[in-house]
């Protein structure tokens, strides 16, 4: 008899550990707490962005959506940024952190039926902490230290006028 219930608590055992095992792991996500190094302002318009591809900065980016023409959302496609979720315009949340990670690429869409297949979906690609993004370039050049900047696609990163510091002439 005690070796029947010993078997049974060991077939029990093995049975929970492999259930256990078996279970999907949700992943489970949130904004990141901390200051943003970068702004990333992502452009919406029948069924494009403004860009196929954002370099950006590792590390907390601040992601702008801005719908330029019709109504849009944007999500990632990695699980780790489930949260994210914008949309534009309208009442939904338009600006969301971010991490990214060095040598990564995350794809963003709008996840309105008909629109991811139209082509409305663009990557993120992700360069060293402390550079300035140059949308379509490979190699970002170093801003250590310095402001935050905002990414544009055209190339351009601003900075922040209120990080600036008056020019010789006073203004």
């Amino acid at each position: 008899m005690l070796t029947v219930c010993g078997i049974a608590v060991v077939v029990l055992l093995a049975g929970s550990l492999v259930l256990g095992a078996a279970e999907n792991k949700e992943v489970k996500s949130q904004e990141p707490p901390g200051t943003s190094i970068n702004t990333l302002e992502v452009d919406a318009s029948d069924f494009h962005f403004q860009a196929k591809n954002f370099d950006v900065p590792a590390g907390i980016n601040t992601i702008k959506y801005v719908a330029v023409e019709g109504s849009h959302t944007l999500a990632f496609a990695e699980p780790q940024f489930s949260y994210i979720n914008l949309a534009a315009p309208g009442s939904g949340k338009n600006v969301i952190k971010a991490t990214f990670v060095d040598g990564q690429k995350y794809t963003i869409y709008c996840t309105i039926p008909g629109h991811r297949q139209s082509g409305m979906e663009a990557t993120i690609t992700v360069g060293k902490a402390g550079t300035t993004p140059q949308a379509g370039t490979a190699t970002p050049t170093s801003t250590l230290p310095g402001p935050t900047t905002t990414t544009k696609p055209s190339g351009n990163s601003q900075t922040d006028p209120a990080a600036q510091s008056a020019n010789s002439t006073g203004n």
